[in-house]
Parts: structure tokens; C-alpha cells; sequence
């Protein structure tokens, strides 16, 4: 089993999404939790993908893949290939930090049809429905009575550590500067559809066929993908959560800020 390198990275802990947005093909997610009782809160920013692999909508049981992914991606169902792959190139654990190597992984709602084929899920109209990148290497902090910001990267991609420190540095000398918060005009989903669901939740919480139902209503907006980290500051400034993060996926961005781990 392959083990990992970590180096402490010295001086000030820059704004990470400095680097996602001056680098958005070394680095496509950011992370961040704020902690609570029993944890420390920190950032993990998944960096140098090698490769991935996709679960195509539509048709759930076509996997496609590119760079180290490609010769994962079998004509079977994703968690079968991303498991196959994580057979092949795990790394060790090392419980001091939350990642030592590995994938940056999203799974959309509608994927639970995957796991549980006798849901009857209806699929918005998004790019994958699941998205797996092969990301050896991190940079890692760690924030609490004293802040620690980590490299760590797979042995077997140990000239990986150069470009970290090297785009970590860079942060550091510059001076961020938020992004204007983009604007768009937003539109609401169908009201009577959301009301038939609520209406539909209810009867089967009184039916005893379920005791709790998360209901959303979903709205929609223009933006553009060179407006992702502007769109994740104002979120992050907005609506500050213990939750966060930007992803950016090869069709699509993800922005989100919640109360929970999602």
C-alpha cells in the first residue's frame, strides 16, 4: 500500500481560493469545515488530478473515464470502477490529517438510484450524475488555537511537492481581493409542484411510510463558469455554514454552503 508525504508549509495561511482561481486545472475543489465539539475545523484543497472517471445521465451503467481513469472506467456501474481503482492505487491512512491521497469525489441526488435501484427518481436536466478525480495530492489546514497548513502528496508523485509549495508561495506574496459577487436574475421552480410534494410527504408521514421528508424547492440562474469563485465568496459571505465547498467538475461547477455534510 502506497504511503504519502506531508511537509509543513511555513508563514501565513493564504486565501485558498486564491489558488482555484488562478490555478483552476491544478486545483478543482476546496473543502472547508468550521468545526464543532469534537473536531478541528480546517480546509482540504484537492490538488494535481491525473485523471477521472463519470457516471453518464441518462444511463447510469455507462462509466466514462480520461487520463488514470480510463482503464477503470468499465461498462458496469461507477462505484464498481472508482472501487476497482481505489483497490489499485490506495494509499495509507494517516489519522493525523483528512487526506492522504486519493479522489475527490461527487455524487448528485439522483445517484442514489445506484445504490438503491427501486427509487423512481426524476433527473434534472445536469451534466453527470457522479464524478470521480484521481487527486494525489492536497494542501491541508488545519484551524484551531494554532493554524497549520500541510502539502501532502502520494509518495509515488513526490515531484508533485514542488508545484505545491511553489503555487502555496505565490498565494502568500499576493494580495487577495475578493471578487464582485455576480449578479443574475433568478427563477423559481413550479410552485404547484412543489406544493403536490409536500402534499404527497405528508400523506405518507401519516401512512407510517416515512417520518421525515426533505423537501426543496429549486431555482434557477444564469452564471458564468468564470464566476464560480466570485459565486462561492458572496455565498461563503452570505450564507456562512459549516459546510462548504467549490468544486469544479469537467462540465459543471459545484457551489455549496450547508448545515451538513452534503
Amino acid at each position: 500500500m502506497a504511503q504519502s508525504l506531508v511537509r509543513v508549509l511555513p508563514g501565513e495561511v493564504p486565501e485558498l481560493l486564491d489558488l482555484v482561481s488562478h490555478y483552476p486545472d491544478r486545483y478543482p475543489g476546496l473543502l472547508s469545515s468550521e468545526g464543532g465539539a469534537s473536531e478541528e475545523a480546517g480546509d482540504v484543497l484537492f490538488a494535481l488530478p491525473t485523471g477521472g472517471i463519470a457516471s453518464v445521465q441518462g444511463n447510469p451503467e455507462r462509466v466514462t473515464g480520461w487520463g488514470t481513469g480510463a482503464r477503470f472506467a468499465n461498462p458496469k456501474r461507477f462505484t464498481d470502477s472508482l472501487d476497482d481503482w481505489w483497490r489499485a492505487e490506495r494509499t495509507a491512512i494517516d489519522s493525523r490529517l483528512p487526506f492522504a491521497g486519493g479522489w475527490c469525489v461527487f455524487l448528485s441526488y439522483e445517484f442514489a438510484a445506484e445504490v438503491e435501484p427501486s427509487l423512481d427518481l426524476t433527473y434534472a436536466p445536469a451534466p453527470p450524475l457522479a464524478v470521480a478525480l484521481r487527486c494525489p495530492a492536497a494542501i491541508v489546514v488545519i484551524r484551531g488555537a494554532q493554524t497549520r497548513a500541510y502539502a501532502v502528496v502520494e509518495e509515488a508523485h513526490a515531484s508533485a511537492m514542488s508545484t505545491l509549495t511553489r503555487d502555496y508561495k505565490r498565494a502568500q506574496e499576493r494580495q487577495w481581493s475578493v471578487p464582485a459577487a455576480p449578479r443574475a436574475s433568478l427563477e423559481p421552480g413550479n410552485a404547484d409542484v412543489f406544493q403536490a410534494a409536500v402534499a404527497h410527504a405528508k400523506t405518507a408521514i401519516e401512512a407510517g411510510e416515512v417520518y421525515q421528508a426533505n423537501l426543496s424547492r429549486q431555482w434557477r440562474g444564469a452564471y458564468s463558469r468564470q464566476n464560480a469563485c466570485a459565486l462561492y465568496a458572496a455565498l461563503r459571505e452570505s450564507n456562512p455554514a459549516p459546510f462548504s465547498a467549490l468544486v469544479r467538475l469537467p462540465e459543471m461547477d459545484v457551489v455549496s454552503s450547508s448545515p451538513e455534510r452534503l
